[in-house]
């Protein structure tokens, strides 16, 4: 009868010891799972946008007479005709092209953009030598009115950051217009012209920066190359006695800015 009634303080002494030694267990510690945090937008996809900037022209004029007809007064007119012609003007326009992005940080692509460019220079010179004195003068104009390319884009991408250089096709207008007046005649004078399409190459460089995630700000330089113009003046009182205009490396500097909407936002998530 005594065993039974000691029973329930058994008992009770058993689960106070159960519940101490669970107690002293160490407990487990939460596991938290850090959340995907957002890196930058994937620079593959189409994007379109627009740009802004400066253009700076320069070539290299000479004028080369008929010698049969200027065998004297040749090298005075070439003399006059020397010295880069220079012209800076706004370029503005748009562009639209294509990114691959390959590796974690790769990015290769082909942009296409045109624009107008306002380049329009003129120049008048003295003709010295054998006329000093007369009143001849040569007088000089280059326009470029618009600039197209076609490039491509190799860069690295570190994030929301794209630092890329870029090479490619260029095509630009030209117009030039050259005129020679000799001696104090009226008549006697040269006058030539040419309003061409031009090819050409262009290259430079860039930084493009993910502002948002389908937004993109860059600033860029190009490079253009636009070659040699050559062609020939008759005078106007004796077509023979012809002057051959050299029009030499015609390029352009360009320094713009410009802002990109890209279709393709899908995010590069960290993994974890």
């Amino acid at each position: 009868m005594r065993r039974f009634r000691c029973a329930p303080f058994a008992l009770a002494a058993f689960g106070f010891t159960s519940v101490a030694s669970a107690a002293d267990l160490p407990a487990k510690a939460p596991v938290y799972k850090a959340s995907p945090s957002f890196m930058a937008s994937t620079w593959t996809g189409f994007y379109v946008g627009g740009n802004v900037g400066g253009a700076w022209s320069s070539f290299d004029p000479l004028y080369v007479p008929d010698p049969a007809f200027f065998a004297f007064s040749g090298a005075s007119i070439s003399a006059a005709s020397t010295g880069a012609i220079k012209s800076s003007g706004v370029i503005a326009g748009g562009q639209f092209g294509y990114n691959w992005q390959f590796a974690p940080y790769g990015v290769f692509g082909i942009e296409a953009d045109i624009g107008y460019t306002g380049i329009n220079k003129s120049r008048t010179v003295t003709i010295g030598g054998v006329f000093a004195g007369l009143g001849n003068f040569e007088t000089q104009t280059a326009q470029s009115r618009w600039l197209s390319t076609i490039r491509g884009r190799l860069g690295y991408a570190a994030g929301n950051l794209l630092i890329y250089g870029t090479g490619g096709f260029a095509v630009a207008e030209l117009n030039y217009n050259d005129f020679v007046q000799l001696l104090p005649v009226a008549t006697n004078f040269h006058s030539a012209s040419s309003t061409t399409t031009r090819t050409g190459w262009t290259a430079g460089a860039g930084v493009e920066w993910k502002i948002a995630p389908n937004w993109s700000f860059k600033a860029e330089y190009l490079y253009v190359g636009l070659g040699d113009l050559t062609y020939v003046s008759p005078n106007n009182a004796i077509p023979a006695a012809t002057i051959q205009h050299q029009h030499n490396n015609f390029h352009e500097d360009i320094a713009r800015l410009g802002l990109n909407y890209h279709f393709n936002n899908t995010p590069i998530v960290a993994k974890y």
